[in-house]
Parts: structure tokens; sequence; C-alpha cells
């Protein structure tokens, strides 16, 4: 009987773990999920949201043309009145799909945000974002600077499906 009791006890330990809706993506076991690089959140929609540490796996951006014009952008990442990250590309014109082009690990710490988007010199937008130590995790993309069809720009938060 002593036995059927620690047995029980010890199945329902590891049923209770499994339960408890975080779950390590590196396989850390029972560990802190402050100490890995990305965990995901099982008690959360579909799809489940993975966290990871920004320092880590600094998200990325998507420049995004719909419009039927090639234009030229800048992208410029501001944090304290400094820009921490600026890149100039130039994007084909949108056919049937539209054309992408991703900016990686656009940020590399913690912080408050301000993302600029300028299309060939005049048009702009911006976003700001608070990020803490980790961030929900969506294919990597964060935010887009989208070109709009009628050839406006757009900055905003890529949201979770």
């Amino acid at each position: 009987m002593g036995r059927s009791v620690l047995l029980f006890v010890v199945i329902l330990v590891a049923v209770s773990g499994c339960l408890g809706g975080i779950s390590p993506s590196n396989g850390g076991g029972e560990s802190d999920p402050s100490d890995e690089v990305c965990y995901t959140d099982t008690t959360k929609g579909d799809p489940t949201p993975t966290y990871c540490r920004i320092d880590d796996k600094p998200p990325d951006l998507l420049v995004e043309n719909r419009h039927d014009r090639a234009h030229d952008v800048t992208v410029q990442v501001v944090k304290n009145s400094s820009v921490i990250y600026s890149e100039n590309i130039s994007i084909a014109a949108s056919s049937d799909h539209p054309t992408r082009h991703v900016l990686e690990d656009v940020i590399q710490s913690p912080g408050e945000y301000t993302i600029r988007g300028t299309v060939d010199s005049e048009a702009n937008d911006e976003y700001v974002e608070s990020l803490e130590e980790r961030y929900v995790e969506t294919a990597g993309e964060q935010w887009v600077v989208r070109i709009t069809e009628d050839g406006n720009v757009v900055v905003d938060r890529i949201r979770s499906r």
C-alpha cells in the first residue's frame, strides 16, 4: 500500500508540472522560465505565444510594399532621443502580392522605442513601443512599415493571429 501511495504522489507531481501552463521551449524541464532563452505560455490562446529575452533573440521588423510603384524606405529605431538603428532600402513595386523585406535584430535590449518609417523622403509614420525583458515572438517579425495600396506609409505592431 505504501508503494502505491508513493507512486500516486510521483505521478501527481509529474502531471501537475505538465499542467502548470509554462513550458520551456529549449527542454529546460523544471527550471524557472526566467532562466530560459524562450518559453511558451500554454495558458494563452491560439496560437500559443512564445516569449523570448530580447538580448537573446532580438525582434525583427518587416518592410512591406503593397503599392504598384517601387519606393525608397528609411527605417529608424529611436531610444531616448537617439537613433539606435537605421536602415535605408529600396523596395520593389507590388504585383500580385506585397513585396517584403525583413530587417533583422532591430532592438537589442528592453526599453521604450519609437519605430519610424519614411518613404521617398516625404511620407512618414511612427509607432511607440515599450518592451520588457521578454517579448512575444510572432515568426520573429514584431513590427511592420507598410506602404499601402495608395502609397501611404503605416508603422504598426504585428498582432498575433
